[in-house]
């Protein structure tokens, strides 16, 4: 999140940023996908392996937005996808397809940054 700069100017405090994506709620150990969750920041879902997260929805659009951190490279990704018509497929949705394909996506990107 750039410590909290956009086009040089200091929007938010590089400390407020660092309180963003620092566990203020623990969910250790619960699984999401290939993710595991391990809490709740300020706004952002805490994952293991430095993955940061959060997610949406409205009627008839699901969205995801994750930003990784691997030797001081950031790797972000959005996904946006029409809603399933059913509960169960936004679950489907949330719980399995984001994280899934998030991770494989991350694992792309770090093997062809080396």
């Amino acid at each position: 999140m750039n410590q909290g700069r956009y086009n040089n100017k200091q929007i938010l405090l590089p400390q407020t940023v660092d309180l963003m994506q620092t566990v203020n709620y623990s969910n250790y150990g619960t699984d999401l996908g290939d993710l595991s969750y391990v809490g709740q920041g300020l706004g952002w879902y805490i994952f293991n392996d430095n993955i940061i997260g959060h997610s949406g929805a409205i009627y008839g659009f699901l969205s995801e937005i994750a930003i990784k951190t691997v030797n001081n490279i950031k790797y972000g990704i959005i996904l946006n996808v029409n809603r399933g018509v059913t509960s169960v497929d936004d679950d489907f949705m949330l719980d399995t397809f984001f994280p899934s394909i998030v991770d494989l996506l991350f694992e792309e990107a770090a093997r062809l940054s080396l």
